[in-house]
């Protein structure tokens, strides 16, 4: 979609609200900042270090917008405990009045599980530690974030360590993971025959129950064998299936029937190395992100675990699934080798990483607090600002509704343990007036025809926008634990402009390309600037979001701003 299809935008008034679905303006959740550095359009800027109740190993930001995060009971940071949700609102800030905890149900500790949308809009946190003596089962946070309840089904493998996605189908199908606190790369053969492997055959669950795919058991994807088990990197390819990288291998999962799974040679595995750029991005600590539609950016890492002692990779890696077979393609390394990063895709297609460690897991002067910015149409890399906690093991890294970026977790097990959160603000919320940064004026919408889509619908939207409308796109809400973040997904959606000024916006053709859940819509200007992101449901049995709400963006005088630049 080209600029000029969606000019002419600036000016569109906001007086009344045109559609149905009318978005309630609430405040932004880190309120104006006040002290913009002059490098802040260029680089963007880490804002304030904010306390938060307990360790957020997982987080993941629900259809209603709050924020639901576990890890820690919320009076130690240090223990490992999947029994308590934090439930954040926004719109409160980061005043302690924004939080509740909720308590787990019994039998259940989501401690390092996984997480999946359901089709009413509810969470499910499946597998973990154990709690009184059962680790098959799963937590519900319901989509409101206002309780937990349990799934009702067991799964028939333990679970810790493994990876859930939304199949086109609206299934969820789990895979890899093993018997807590047991098995993997020191004893692969005796992990197998201990039975602590049984993650090697995945799962589906309908609705109402678990089944096995047997078919699609192996060893190869989701074995003990340089820790292929540990969170597997999976996304649902163009192509309906699921492709997957485990360590040194990558895989395509049929889950029709009885389940099938074809193995290829990704990279070497894990091993010891003389500089970054030498060190394989492979393994667990590794991160990895679909910044576009079948196409992936792999990075960092080169580890077993926390404490294989390896150096960590700068090395990039390009994964394009969008013709079936995976082709590889090396990008620029990362200024910096990191193990235990994360990457978050923003609205622009730019690709933010950020914390890691030089080695493994370690702090102090092996901490990376820089964080970097890739660009997927130079392939080049950015050092931007240094954060000012470290975030290596068990943090996390989520894309918030005002644009930002919140960081937090790390530890238990140490070297920190952090009941902390920072935010980073990306370049493209910034502009330079007189020669001095300030925030940029952005996009804003006011009210749709619906907020939840089926494939191939169009929908019409009201925006408020003094650049014009150059783009518009779709991002998945993130559920990120241990480097990964496996729903984020970034579309650029089909749009023009309608008679009366408003934006025509068509939904993905294809459950392959937005597998049924939640996402983020918005609306980027001519300038580069996104809006706040709407919360929209898509897939014909999903849920509407329970509300429409966006942060309404900091106001800076119009005329002062004639002339600006802003940030890319």
């Amino acid at each position: 979609m080209s600029a000029t299809m969606l000019a002419g935008m600036a000016g569109l008034s906001a007086e009344a609200a045109k559609f149905p679905v009318v978005v309630t303006q609430v405040q932004d959740p880190f309120g104006t900042p006040t002290a913009i550095p002059d490098t802040a359009p260029a680089q963007g800027m880490w804002r304030g270090v904010f306390a938060w109740p307990l360790n957020a190993i997982s987080m993941g930001l629900l259809p209603s917008g709050k924020l639901v995060s576990f890890g820690s009971p919320p009076d130690d940071a240090a223990v490992q405990s999947g029994r308590y949700y934090d439930i954040w609102d926004p719109s409160k800030g980061f005043d302690p009045s924004g939080h509740t905890i909720l308590p787990a149900v019994a039998n259940v500790n989501s401690f390092c599980s996984t997480m999946a949308f359901q089709a009413d809009g509810s969470l499910m946190a499946a597998g973990g530690i154990f709690e009184a003596g059962v680790d098959k089962g799963a937590a519900v946070v319901n989509g409101l974030g206002t309780g937990v309840s349990p799934l009702g089904a067991q799964m028939a493998a333990d679970r810790y360590y493994s990876t859930m996605l939304s199949l086109p189908d609206g299934r969820q199908l789990i895979m890899g993971g093993s018997y807590p606190y047991n098995g993997g790369w020191a004893d692969p053969q005796g992990s197998i025959n201990k039975g602590f492997m049984s993650g090697m055959t995945p799962e589906v669950y309908d609705g109402t129950r678990w089944s096995s795919l047997f078919g699609a058991n192996s060893r190869d994807a989701f074995g003990p064998e340089n820790n292929r088990w540990w969170y597997p990197r999976a996304w649902i390819a163009p192509n309906g299936k699921v492709f997957g990288i485990s360590a040194e291998k990558m895989w395509y999962l049929d889950p029709t029937g009885n389940g099938s799974i074809a193995v290829t040679p990704f990279k070497e595995p894990q091993r010891s190395a003389n500089s970054a750029a030498d060190a394989p991005n492979v393994g667990p600590s590794s991160t990895a992100v679909m910044y576009d539609t079948g196409r992936i950016l792999q990075l960092g890492g080169n580890s077993y675990d926390n404490s294989s002692g390896f150096l960590a990779s700068s090395r990039a890696t390009l994964v394009d699934i969008t013709g079936g077979n995976p082709v590889l393609t090396e990008t620029a390394p990362t200024k910096i080798g990191r193990s235990w990063a994360n990457a978050t895709v923003l609205p622009t297609g730019l690709v933010a990483v950020t914390g890691g460690s030089l080695w493994d897991d370690q702090a102090d002067g092996n901490a990376v607090l820089p964080m970097e910015m890739w660009d997927p149409k130079t392939g080049a890399w950015t050092l931007g600002p240094a954060a000012s906690i470290y975030r290596g093991y068990h943090s996390t890294a989520l894309l918030m509704q005002n644009g930002t970026v919140l960081t937090s977790g790390g530890g238990a097990p140490g070297p920190v343990n952090n009941k902390n959160a920072e935010v980073y603000y990306p370049p493209y919320l910034f502009t330079s007036v007189n020669g001095k940064a300030a925030l940029a004026p952005r996009p804003q919408i006011l009210s749709l025809t619906t907020n939840r889509l089926n494939y191939g619908q169009w929908m019409q939207v009201e925006v408020t926008a003094q650049a014009g409308v150059s783009q518009v796109v779709l991002l998945g809400l993130g559920l990120v634990t241990h480097s990964f973040n496996a729903t984020q997904r970034r579309m650029v959606l089909n749009a023009g402009v309608s008679s009366d000024g408003t934006v025509a916006v068509q939904a993905p053709a294809s459950a392959n390309v937005a597998p049924p859940g939640y996402y983020q819509l918005v609306m980027i200007d001519q300038k580069g600037v996104p809006s706040p992101g709407i919360i929209v449901a898509i897939g014909p049995n999903t849920a509407a979001p329970p509300l429409a709400s966006a942060p309404t963006p900091a106001v800076i005088a119009v005329a002062s701003n004639a002339g600006g630049t802003t940030g890319g």
